[in-house]
């Protein structure tokens, strides 16, 4: 489990961050720790809503950690003092006490600083990647399904094979690893951990997406989700030789669009054009049809 120490910059402080297991968390020792532990819980749930109280200026209790208003007659002088030494700068009027009920120490900081370090906060545990035993996991399940995708010969097997995709796709996906963008830090983690599979699930869905923007598929009419599989790139599906592939591939999601297909896990069409071509499809998800390969069909 890795726990590298990295720092975190918003709202004018540099701020350390451990990287756990669990996703990032800044570190409260020190003078920052009653503003650490109250943005550890707002990113954790154990203190909700506190971003949206700070946009409206109220206060935010949890069952340990608060961010309150500062009472009009209260001395809060050690706390100012307290931000002054960590900052270098006044905390100004617009201003919330942060800390928590099991511990007395509390800290004055601006609104706009603790917002800003909240969303910073949030915004790394989005782009952490999943911890190792989490990418060696799907890193497996993945090279299992290629295995049994080839190997598969009987319905059985077959039937396992679809539903070992549609939750390994759901997996990926609760992951970050097919979210657009891609998530800081997949590549760098999954290269340093030999994850070919995952890899190749990872430039597979920068593809898609990039086809799906592309100017070939708007040209061609086609709007919405793109109803072409993972495995068209990730497998490499042959493009007719002097083809643009966005808009060879664009013209077979036509076809795949316009075309009534059996109710079946997966099947394919013969259709012709210059010449006779197998138009294969799969229902990745276990109900959309979408594109898997378009070659001459065998001779």
């Amino acid at each position: 489990m890795a726990t590298n120490v990295d720092q975190l910059v918003a709202g004018g402080l540099v701020l350390p961050v451990k990287d756990t297991g669990q996703g990032p968390f800044l570190l409260a020792d020190g003078p920052a720790g009653p503003l650490a532990r109250v943005a550890n819980a707002a990113v954790t749930g154990e203190l909700p809503g506190l971003v949206a109280a700070l946009d409206d200026g109220v206060n935010a209790r949890g069952p340990g950690e608060f961010a309150i208003r500062p009472q009009p007659d209260a001395d809060f002088t050690a706390e100012r003092s307290a931000w002054r030494a960590l900052s270098g700068s006044d905390p100004g009027d617009d201003t919330y006490l942060v800390g928590t009920t099991y511990e007395p120490e509390m800290l004055a900081v601006p609104r706009a600083v603790l917002r800003a370090v909240v969303s910073a906060l949030a915004a790394r545990r989005a782009a952490a990647p999943p911890e190792q035993a989490t990418a060696r996991e799907l890193e497996l399940s993945a090279q299992e399904l290629d295995v049994l995708t080839l190997k598969a010969a009987t319905p059985q097997a077959v039937a396992q094979q679809h539903l070992r995709r549609r939750m390994l796709l759901a997996d990926l996906a609760a992951a970050g690893l097919l979210a657009e963008p891609v998530p800081v830090g997949w590549r760098t983690t999954l290269s340093r951990l030999n994850c070919p599979a995952l890899i190749g699930y990872l430039d597979a869905a920068a593809a898609l997406s990039a086809y799906a923007k592309s100017d070939a598929r708007r040209a061609s009419g086609l709007s919405g989700p793109a109803r072409v599989s993972l495995d068209w790139f990730r497998l490499a599906s042959p493009v007719a030789p002097g083809q643009d592939p966005h808009e060879w591939l664009a013209r077979w999601e036509r076809v795949l669009t316009d075309s009534a297909l059996g109710p079946g896990p997966d099947g394919f069409l013969l259709e012709r054009t210059d010449g006779w071509y197998r138009v294969e499809w799969r229902r990745d998800d276990g109900e959309t049809p979408v594109l898997l390969r378009v070659a001459p069909p065998p001779a």
